[in-house]
């Protein structure tokens, strides 16, 4: 009886000290969960960023070659103009 009384209570802390490492792993676990949660919002944020701007510029690029494209026109036209004059 007692020496079943000894191992009992040895299982028993064991037991609980077991509990407590896997509380101590599962908080550990959601703690690196939110990091990462966290670290991929900020990557995502970053990058929707970057593609704006990137967009932006490219707009910005294409709206100047228009531009240009136009102004060579009108010069084409007024040289052509002034050749057939």
């Amino acid at each position: 009886p007692q020496q079943w009384e000894e191992f009992t209570r040895y299982n028993w802390r064991r037991a609980q000290a077991e509990i407590r490492s896997g509380q101590r792993l599962r908080e550990a676990i959601y703690l690196t969960l939110c990091q990462v949660s966290n670290d991929l919002e900020a990557q995502a944020q970053a990058t929707e960023f970057a593609l704006r701007q990137r967009k932006h510029d490219f707009e910005q690029a294409l709206d100047e070659l228009k531009w240009q494209k136009k102004q060579v026109k009108a010069d084409i036209f007024l040289l052509d103009h002034r050749n057939n004059v």
